[in-house]
């Protein structure tokens, strides 16, 4: 082990880093355990590295990430237990066995105080969010429970039942209005204003309810013959995505019902989304064809079909498309891989390989974290990075454009070639290369490669090359930093 003092700071490295101080066209190289690919036809991509796994193993069909970015909770369908955990690290905060069956949905309040849980014992369960604590459970006979959401002011929490039941009830348990519809309900969604509540049926339908009473605002119905009808709601609670088993992804008017376009797929529609900012429409089939559109018309911009990997996204795979909250980039996960797309091209910028079918998937508010349910392998987190690439197919051709824009604590990931930039790293961010002996750093016989000027940073699968020809220019400079990691 070898210690190398660099200003007032301390670093602990191993004796690869001695020639870190070193001048002129020396190369550095550093290292990195994430540097594996996984591709095939039509698939390429960095490998993305996880943040953590919470090995308990069980179906988690449902996960969930709390507005505070601090929390996830996820729920197990064949042990019933439900789970707190810190997104940082994984770790447990509390656990419930207080639910008595398979849990399948799970949604927060947005007050952050509760939490309510539909399961196949056919209740609703009300819990405390700070200790998993049930404070109330409400059984509908006869079925199992499908969907739960809470309104926007988190007063009262709305059920769907597999008997095509839904009822609302206030935060104390007590039933305010029960409506029946035809067919199963199995997306149950409610509006950020809180003017109506949108529920998707097995029967082929879509039903906009008035929150207040139940009663039905307008219904529209697909060709699909079975099977869910999924559906999202735009940002700005306008528009209404559906993806059918009719092999159509629909766009609606939220207020009226109407169709504005449908595009027809090249199998069942097994998910869709919007971006938040209402331009792109993206759905996925069940024959792994992704597509992205101009949500204004329903113009196609790009479509990819992820070959050999037809059947990616059967059962148990759940719904696994997700736009990020910046919109330039599109999530999805199915079988055993998240692929992250980029919006304005359909190139995947990286994968994540869970080594388990992937059943729900969430990504934080803020953008950094992917949260992945799996079918017996537990929960993931995966980071969410900015991607750099000089041939232009990222989100940034430099380096230094991308330390600008990231915040602390964020991952950026640089795919292979030779960037030619003097890099100042004012901020605690990842930089992780694709490959070391491939992801080359030329200072171009000009200062500092890279000079480190914050705490906590981390350095990874880079060489670094050609820093000034003088002694007081160094190909990594570290001045007056601590927790920095170089490997």
């Amino acid at each position: 082990m070898k210690k190398i003092v660099y200003g007032v700071t301390l670093l602990l490295l191993i004796s690869t880093f001695q020639g870190l101080a070193s001048h002129g066209s020396k190369e550095v190289t550093i290292g990195s355990e994430f540097s594996k690919i996984l591709s095939t036809e039509n698939m390429s991509g960095m490998s993305i590295p996880v943040k953590w796994i919470f090995n308990v193993y069980d179906w988690y069909q449902a996960v969930e990430v709390s507005f505070d970015n601090e929390r996830i909770f996820c729920g197990g369908y064949n042990s019933g237990l439900l789970y707190c955990l810190q997104l940082e690290n994984g770790q447990e905060i509390w656990r419930s066995d207080q639910v008595l069956g398979p849990i399948v949905a799970i949604d927060e309040a947005p007050n952050g105080k509760y939490l309510g849980v539909a399961s196949e014992d056919g209740n609703v369960y009300l819990l405390n969010a700070s200790n998993g604590y049930v404070l109330w459970n409400y059984t509908i006979q006869g079925g199992v429970m499908c969907s739960v959401v809470f309104s926007a002011d988190s007063n009262f929490i709305y059920a769907g039942h597999a008997s095509g039941t839904i009822v609302c009830l206030n935060i104390d348990g007590t039933l305010i209005w029960e409506k029946s519809l035809y067919g199963q309900v199995y997306s149950l969604k409610s509006s950020k204003s809180g003017n109506f509540l949108i529920a998707g049926q097995g029967a082929s339908s879509i039903t906009s309810l008035n929150p207040l009473n139940g009663s039905i605002n307008w219904n529209f119905q697909t060709d699909g013959t079975w099977s869910e009808n999924k559906i999202r709601i735009s940002f700005d609670d306008k528009l209404i995505v559906v993806a059918s088993t009719d092999n159509n992804v629909y766009l609606l008017n939220a207020t009226t019902g109407n169709k504005l376009w449908n595009y027809t797929l090249d199998g069942w529609v097994k998910s869709a989304s919007i971006s938040r900012d209402n331009t792109k429409v993206g759905a996925m089939s069940i024959n792994a064809g992704v597509y992205c559109f101009n949500s204004a018309n329903g113009r196609i911009l790009w479509n990819t079909t992820f070959f050999g990997q037809e059947g990616y996204f059967m059962w148990p795979s759940m719904d696994t498309l997700e736009f990020s909250p910046s919109g330039r980039r599109i999530v999805i996960g199915g079988k055993n891989t998240v692929f992250i797309l980029d919006v304005a091209t359909g190139v995947v910028l990286g994968q994540y390989f869970a080594s388990g079918d992937i059943c729900s998937m969430r990504i934080s508010s803020d953008g950094r974290y992917v949260i992945i349910g799996t079918y017996y392998n537990g929960v993931h987190c995966i980071y969410s990075p900015w991607f750099v690439d000089d041939d232009g197919f990222s989100d940034f051709r430099t380096i230094q454009e991308a330390i600008n824009v990231a915040d602390s604590g964020d991952a950026i990931y640089v795919r292979s070639g030779t960037y030619y930039e003097n890099i100042i790293v004012n901020k605690s961010v990842q930089l992780i290369g694709e490959c070391k002996e491939t992801t080359i750093i030329d200072g171009n016989y000009t200062g500092d490669v890279v000079l480190i000027v914050a705490d906590n940073v981390t350095l990874s699968g880079f060489t670094i090359r050609n820093s000034q020809r003088s002694w007081a220019k160094r190909g990594v400079g570290l001045n007056g930093v601590k927790n920095c990691n170089l490997t």
